[in-house]
């Protein structure tokens, strides 16, 4: 199946990965960073790129995840760590109620764990994004993610943005604390496009006027896209379409035959009679 054949599909939470398309599709086929990636096509803002030529790295902490990643994304580099602003080993908490919530941060873990949450803690290996780009250099980067359950601050500081330049970055801005990546990334002359309520979304200055305004509304109808959760329905859809279609050919073309027309014509007269007699 060609790109143009296939469907567009969103399986990020929030349309993430439909925005970015819209920016940087035509970029295709490009080069992303994940940092945070979790599963390959759960919630990933990725696999839409992934699908459609693109390559990149997928950086996460969990091990199965890692796995999962392994087998959905053979030709991407897929990092097992976590990140933040300097190397060595930290305490990742695993939410094990929901592994989505997995953290670095021990303030945010507390509040889950006061939130009732069950909370496994286990020691993991730490890098840096700067570290991560030089022993894996990309071509370019088209898009970096960051979705770090409150560890985004740190991976920005752990960033060299004068030698590396992604031309979008987008990154998940909790609830729970104070962030200081947008200051970060505006003086390195990154411009603020969308805020959609759960990510901001920033492009480089080397970001084309078009580009930016592609960048700055969320995902909607006008993108004509569907969400992954919906796409079993719609395939359903096209089934049921599809049956209904063949059948209303099998109706015209037995109306067409030649067995159908001397019955109709045989049976006229009695259809005639009854309707006399019903007077």
């Amino acid at each position: 199946m060609s790109e143009q054949d296939l469907p567009l599909v969103s399986y990020a939470p929030n349309g993430e990965d439909i925005v970015l398309w819209r920016a940087l599709g035509h970029l295709t086929p490009g080069w992303y960073v994940d940092v945070g990636a979790c599963h390959p096509v759960v919630t990933s803002i990725t696999k839409l790129f992934s699908l459609r030529g693109w390559r990149g790295i997928n950086i996460e902490p969990l091990p199965h995840l890692i796995e999962e990643l392994d087998r959905d994304r053979p030709d991407d580099v897929n990092l097992r760590s976590a990140l933040s602003d300097a190397e060595g080993e930290l305490t990742l908490y695993v939410v094990a109620d929901d592994l989505q919530r997995t953290t670095l941060s021990e303030s945010l873990a507390d509040l889950y764990r006061a939130e009732g949450y069950q909370i496994v803690e286990q020691p993991t290996p730490v890098s840096t994004l700067d570290k991560v780009l030089r022993e894996h250099p990309l071509p370019r980067i088209d898009f970096l993610k960051i979705d770090a359950e409150g560890m985004e601050d740190p991976i920005v500081r752990g960033l060299d943005l004068t030698v590396h330049q992604p031309l979008v970055i987008v990154a998940e801005e909790g609830s729970h604390q104070t962030y200081e990546f947008p200051s970060m990334l505006a003086d390195a002359g990154y411009r603020e496009l969308l805020w959609d309520g759960l990510n901001r979304f920033f492009a480089s200055p080397a970001a084309d006027d078009d580009l930016c305004a592609r960048l700055s509304f969320p995902a909607g109808v006008h993108d004509g896209y569907v969400r992954m959760d919906l796409l079993d329905a719609l395939d359903e859809a096209r089934r049921a379409h599809r049956r209904a279609a063949e059948l209303d050919a099998h109706i015209d073309e037995i109306h067409r035959s030649s067995t159908w027309r001397v019955g109709a014509a045989l049976h006229a007269p009695v259809r005639l009679a009854r309707r006399w007699t019903s007077r």
